[in-house]
């Protein structure tokens, strides 16, 4: 996704949690071709953390994008579900989504319409053939899709928010 919006020539802000070597190739890739991009690092189990990484992109006139990719996929069923692993999984998974939303449709409104915003939620195929493997992620997960729904009600107009379930 960084790639192709580097391509058709969308700055991009690339988050990253502890992968910097990958992050960095991503940017030299796209700075190669001409694109422009700047890394964060940001651990989104961090709500705090999550608002300053919102806080650090530069807004402008014109389209914006927000796309939630991060994600913590780790196995449980329904037998050994904890709250510890619930604990694990919201935050990432549906939490730092809810509030990066929040704080890019704060900055977004008072620039609309000379600004638009989308933000494209990364949810999961299985959401709609539900099974008890990934029982934490898949909660999680639910939660993310809930949030495009009623985020795409609260913000509009000056922001679109989807979701894309691959898978």
């Amino acid at each position: 996704l960084a790639l192709t919006l580097a391509d058709m020539g969308w700055k991009v802000h690339l988050h990253y949690r502890s992968k910097a070597t990958e992050a960095e190739h991503v940017m030299h890739q796209i700075n190669k071709s001409g694109g422009e991009c700047e890394l964060h690092q940001a651990d989104l189990s961090d709500a705090a953390a999550a608002e300053d990484l919102m806080r650090a992109i530069t807004y402008h006139d014109g389209q914006m994008a927000l796309i939630n990719n991060a994600s913590l996929f780790e196995l449980d069923t329904a037998q050994d579900v904890s709250a510890a692993m619930m604990s694990k999984h919201m935050p990432v998974n549906a939490i730092a989504p809810t509030v990066m939303t929040k704080s890019f449709a704060a900055m977004i409104k008072p620039l609309f319409p000379a600004t638009r915003g989308a933000v494209i939620n990364i949810t999961d195929a299985n959401l709609s053939g539900l099974n008890p493997d990934y029982y934490s992620y898949t909660l999680s997960k639910i939660a993310l899709d809930g949030l495009t729904t009623i985020a795409a009600q609260a913000y509009a107009p000056y922001l679109r928010v989807n979701g894309i379930a691959p898978g």
